[in-house]
């Protein structure tokens, strides 16, 4: 879909990029309408009103760029070959070098290869393997996100991101934990960001389909609980916009083999997908190298 009148950038040609607080439709949906994004396309979700908000430096640094989320963000558990533990950050790194934009990694996790394109690649996140959103409010609960983002979000200032790109409940969703307060949790999550780094912008992405159909039951109705989520802190004036990787994903009928590892984690092209997506959403906001 086409950018609303006052809304930001056209999203990426393989996912749906949200449009509240201004981002566009996706473009392989629908036009998108006026009053920033309204009727976004098919992979879009609808949009706020107003400019986009440009978080990233002006001055010539990097834009700092903090992966944050589970397993999927890790780029663990050796399914792939080519991005080395890197999850959509090789794919995403890459298309910043193609576009000659300047974007960094922030995080205390490392994985990936040592370059891409013949240039160093960054190789932090915060992609926590096994984790869900919020951390042990029952005995035996596995850890969340909730308990340490503060810490990775403001303990180095070197590490203070400009964006936050975020994907988290697929754990929950896998071991049906708390799901109906999963998203109450993950909006108590985006606002501890928001709260923690204000001048940061969140990129919420709706997660990735599972291999299994009933899971997935599942994984859409939480889902579908994220453009309510969204859209009621960017009119409260917070910076977070939404993506839309599901819709990304499930355009290619044959995901379940062609994008997906195993039932839970991505292939290479599925991480591609995943980066097509994000950089759908911050492309425009990263400055020229």
């Amino acid at each position: 879909g086409i950018a609303g009148t006052d809304g930001g950038s056209a999203g990426s040609p393989a996912g749906g990029v949200a449009a509240v607080g201004g981002a566009a439709g996706s473009s392989h949906g629908g036009g998108g309408g006026t009053s920033g994004g309204a009727n976004g396309g098919s992979g879009g979700t609808a949009g706020g009103n107003g400019a986009v908000y440009h978080p990233c430096p002006t001055n010539g640094e990097a834009c700092r760029v903090m992966p944050l989320g589970d397993s999927i963000t890790d780029g663990c558990c050796g399914e792939n070959t080519k991005s080395m533990g890197a999850s959509y950050r090789l794919e995403l790194f890459h298309l910043s070098l193609m576009n000659k934009k300047n974007l960094t990694f922030v995080g205390s996790g490392h994985s990936g290869p040592k370059t891409v394109d013949n240039v160093p690649f960054p190789p932090n996140h915060e992609g926590h393997a096994g984790w869900t959103i919020a951390d042990k409010p029952a005995p035996g609960a596995r850890d969340g996100l909730q308990d340490q983002v503060v810490g990775w979000l403001t303990n180095k200032p070197a590490n203070v991101p400009h964006i936050v790109t975020l994907m988290i409940g697929t754990n929950d969703v896998d071991t049906n934990y708390d799901l109906p307060n999963a998203p109450k949790r993950l909006g108590t999550l985006v606002d501890t960001i928001t709260t923690a780094a204000p001048n940061a912008l969140v990129v919420l992405a709706q997660m990735v389909p599972t291999g299994n159909d009933n899971e997935n039951v599942r994984v859409r109705a939480f889902n579908d609980a994220m453009p309510a989520l969204v859209k009621t802190r960017a009119d409260a004036g917070k910076h977070v916009v939404l993506v839309d990787i599901y819709s990304a994903f499930v355009k290619n009928t044959s995901y379940k083999t062609a994008l997906l590892a195993n039932s839970l984690h991505p292939t290479d092209a599925g991480y591609a997908v995943m980066a097509d997506v994000w950089w759908g959403a911050i492309a425009d906001l990263l400055p020229a190298k």
